[in-house]
């Protein structure tokens, strides 16, 4: 029964992915009459309408490059950040430790368009607008929702094997990358991988911060709106 019903959810899942491919082989005439029906025969030209896709001087190729730098350097950050943090707050007993957790709590209820003309003034003054190798850092502030999960599991985590290893002369670097990291690797992979998903369709974030560099989410859903 399990297995079944994994089979379900992954049919349900790759769908889409089937529908998608089905009608991109189709006219726009024969989509239009029937989008559920098999094409008649193929159009290769709609592939090659696709590759010639061209937005703010950005091919399809161009804007698929664009994504990957942003999805991999946003994700990475955001995440790495998001731990370091965590295990700082989490792990040490510090005076405003206390007022670091609560600001932590508020930065995150506060509406992302309460914040957002903000955040953008000084992402433009600190040069970081339009520069898709340097956005990741607007992403490094640590504390967001990843925070709050990775905090979670190392406060779980026996501090004894930190102990050990401190006796043994480890420094704090090295317990934290070689003892208490690997052991919450597993849920960090997870959110490190929602981070990819979510960073992937985003759409807004890349179209206000690079306007000039569009990732493919970006691209066409501003192609669309103009069509």
């Amino acid at each position: 029964i399990f297995h079944l019903i994994l089979c379900i959810m992954a049919v349900w899942v790759l769908l889409p992915m089937v529908y998608l491919v089905i009608n991109s082989c189709k006219e726009v005439t024969e989509y239009n009459v029937n989008f559920t029906s098999l094409p008649t025969h193929i159009h290769w030209q709609n592939f090659k309408m696709a590759l010639s896709i061209n937005y703010r001087n950005t091919t399809l190729f161009g804007m698929v490059f664009n994504s990957l730098i942003y999805v991999v350097t946003f994700s990475v950050s955001n995440t790495f950040c998001s731990c370091l943090v965590a295990y700082a707050l989490t792990r040490y007993h510090f005076k405003g430790r206390n007022v670091l957790n609560v600001f932590a709590l508020v930065v995150q209820m506060i509406p992302i368009y309460g914040s957002g003309t903000a955040a953008y003034e000084l992402l433009y003054k600190l040069g970081l607008v339009d520069n898709r190798w340097l956005l990741w850092v607007s992403g490094a502030s640590g504390f967001d929702y990843t925070f709050l999960i990775a905090a979670s599991y190392f406060r779980i985590v026996s501090w004894e094997y930190a102990e050990a290893a401190f006796m043994d002369g480890a420094g704090n670097w090295y317990v934290f990358f070689r003892i208490m990291l690997p052991m919450i690797l597993p849920p960090i992979l997870v959110l490190w991988m929602n981070n990819l998903v979510a960073l992937w369709n985003d759409y807004i974030t890349p179209t206000m911060y690079l306007p000039n560099h569009p990732t493919i989410s970006a691209g066409i859903y501003n192609l669309k709106s103009l069509a």
